[in-house]
């Protein structure tokens, strides 16, 4: 793929296969650290005052918090992924109020609603001058979280802290209590089983269909490729405003490796074709009056279906007493899911 655009990976300067070189960051982060990195050396060389960023709430550490970082000690209080929403868009009216330069980082519908929102406010674009967005195959609503507490009869009252990806790549939920009890998650709970199908998913997400954040200067997530074994990130430098950033962090606080933009398909195909097809069927499905404007075959609109009645009708509290049930859909679920989006070329 030597042209600099690609219908299921949107724009793009160049692909890159990196982490942090900082030890310390990458020990707490979820893959590479290299956003981590990238903020805390954007901050430290005065490209900008800030970073709009998501941490945890102290006191509910299970729902997520944007804030705008000032400082190391913020950003890196800010490491990890979330997989609650975070409602990052309402710091937007005080970014305006602010004097300075600030970096900005969410997932895909944050990263198109900001470009759609600069649209009518155009000063924004002088306020948020790099944008780094995160790779998505969905968000969750706080549900998700409950059903957990109510499966493994946790107090929300008790818990002092939550990471999602916790311990050695790519890790697993886990949840510490005042009591200094840690419990840890199977991932069948978590991604490998309801999570993953679609579960307490937000419905805005099934009609979704960027997956890596097209509207982003840098895009990053995990690097799921056969020969990565450790904590990488795969990292899209979308604009030359991006390439210049990752270049000259690079020089001291990254490792990076080109690769082939083929390696993004491959290590996030289940994500890139579910969003490109998947979610045409799930629109046709709610407006039966949208024409599809990718071809759309039986069963997309099968698992489109699937998806939706799992993130509504079987995520609803009264259903939770059959979370055996609920794990056997999940997985039939998932069987067929990555066997029909999958990557479909040569592994390498």
């Amino acid at each position: 793929m030597s042209s600099d655009f690609c219908p299921l990976i949107g724009p793009y300067q160049a692909v890159y296969l990196g982490r942090s070189k900082n030890k310390k960051i990458l020990q707490i982060s979820t893959s590479g650290g290299v956003v981590t990195t990238l903020l805390i050396y954007l901050l430290q060389t005065k490209k900008i005052t800030g970073a709009i960023v998501t941490t945890t709430n102290k006191n509910k550490p299970w729902l997520p918090k944007p804030i705008i970082a000032f400082s190391k000690k913020q950003i890196l209080a800010a490491t990890q992924s979330k997989y609650i929403y975070s409602p990052i868009l309402k710091l937007l009216p005080e970014i305006k109020k602010r004097e300075g330069k600030f970096a900005f980082v969410g997932s895909p519908c944050h990263l198109k609603a900001l470009a759609n929102i600069e649209q009518i406010n155009p000063s924004l674009k002088n306020k948020i001058v790099i944008k780094i967005g995160l790779f998505c195959h969905h968000a969750l609503k706080p549900t998700a979280l409950d059903f957990i507490f109510s499966r493994y009869k946790i107090d929300k009252k008790q818990i002092t802290q939550i990471k999602y990806r916790a311990g050695q790549w790519p890790g697993k939920l886990t949840i510490w209590l005042e009591n200094k009890k840690k419990i840890t998650i199977p991932t069948t709970e978590t991604w490998g089983g309801l999570w993953g199908a679609y579960f307490f998913t937000p419905k805005l997400c099934l009609i979704c269909e960027d997956a890596l954040s097209s509207n982003a200067d840098i895009s990053v997530g995990d690097a799921w490729l056969p020969e990565v074994r450790e904590k990488k990130s795969l990292i899209i430098v979308r604009t030359k405003k991006g390439k210049q950033i990752i270049h000259q962090t690079a020089t001291q606080y990254l490792e990076i490796k080109k690769v082939k933009a083929e390696k993004v398909l491959q290590s996030a195909a289940t994500m890139i074709f579910a969003k490109n097809k998947k979610a045409e069927a799930t629109k046709k499905i709610l407006n039966k009056k949208y024409t599809p404007k990718k071809p759309v075959g039986l069963i997309d609109y099968l698992l489109a279906k699937f998806s939706l009645i799992n993130a509504t009708t079987f995520s609803q509290k009264k259903f939770w007493s059959l979370a055996i049930l609920l794990k056997l859909i999940a997985k039939f679920f998932l069987l067929i899911y990555f066997r029909i989006y999958r990557y479909p070329g040569k592994k390498s």
